[in-house]
């Protein structure tokens, strides 16, 4: 196939509170597949769910290979002037900082230096973050 889309029925106590719990597994056979990529995922995913699915991305990648996942990158969103109006990012639950701590997943946001960390320590060989207007990208190279 050129392009799969997966639906993943995850439980999200505001977006889907009826969907499964726990980390999910995305449903790829290991070193299968040469992209993964997501919009506006990690932007309601708090520190466990974002670590679960760049491990998943790193597992299913073929070598030479890589993820793309868009992020709030907090610096990136201070830097471009984002934040203060319309998001705030407020609180902190774990790494995340989050805009409402009644419904975390509604809104959350990582430093450069914890996705980087974090990516590297999945086993991606390389990772950076690069702003690209309100989201940034967060490049995982395995």
């Amino acid at each position: 196939d050129l392009f799969t889309f997966l639906h993943a029925d995850m439980f999200s106590r505001l977006y889907n509170p009826s969907g499964r719990k726990g980390p999910c597994r995305l449903p790829r056979p290991d070193a299968s597949v040469d992209l993964v990529f997501s919009q506006s995922l990690f932007t309601h995913l708090l520190e466990a769910d974002v670590m679960n699915y760049i491990a998943e991305s790193h597992r299913i990648l073929r070598r030479g290979k890589s993820m793309a996942m868009s992020v709030f990158c907090m610096e990136d969103m201070q830097r471009a002037g984002l934040l203060g109006d319309r998001w705030t990012f407020g609180h902190r639950v774990g790494n995340a900082y989050v805009e409402n701590l009644e419904y975390p997943e509604a809104a959350g946001g990582h430093t450069r230096g914890f996705l980087e960390r974090i990516t590297r320590e999945a086993g991606f060989t390389r990772s950076e973050v690069l702003p690209r207007g309100s989201q940034s990208v967060l490049i995982g190279h395995k």
